[in-house]
């Protein structure tokens, strides 16, 4: 796979995890979840069919997490304006707290490697 591929496939599973978050109130609009972590799982499996390395794995999963995070947890930044001393931390709370949770999806996708088509025989090296 070229590097323009995967970085495409990236920027589609930055917007599928935007897109995702529009499954939460105000909107609710949850059929959405069922296109997104569809298209987000058979990117997934593209990318295990192309054996491409694991931090590829760990990072699709990163950035579809942070796109899921960075556009729902908009009301944490929102809640610190109302505050003049507290305006210090909507940089941390914008950037670093989508940051955060995204390690938790993308090690998640970086296991769950070694458990998608497990028909092969996987090692951990």
């Amino acid at each position: 796979m070229t590097v323009k591929k995967i970085l495409s496939a990236h920027t589609l599973v930055f917007f599928l995890g935007c897109l995702s978050s529009f499954s939460l109130p105000p909107y609710n609009l949850i059929f959405i979840n069922f296109f997104s972590y569809s298209l987000f799982l058979y990117l997934i499996i593209y990318f295990k069919e192309n054996n491409l390395s694991k931090k590829n794995f760990f990072f699709i999963g990163f950035v579809f997490g942070y796109g899921y995070f960075i556009s729902s947890l908009y009301w944490i930044s929102h809640s610190l304006s109302f505050d003049p001393q507290l305006y210090f931390l909507k940089p941390f709370a914008i950037l670093g707290i989508p940051i955060l949770l995204s390690i938790f999806y993308g090690l998640s996708i970086y296991c769950s490697r070694y458990i998608l088509l497990s028909g092969k025989k996987q090692s951990w090296n």
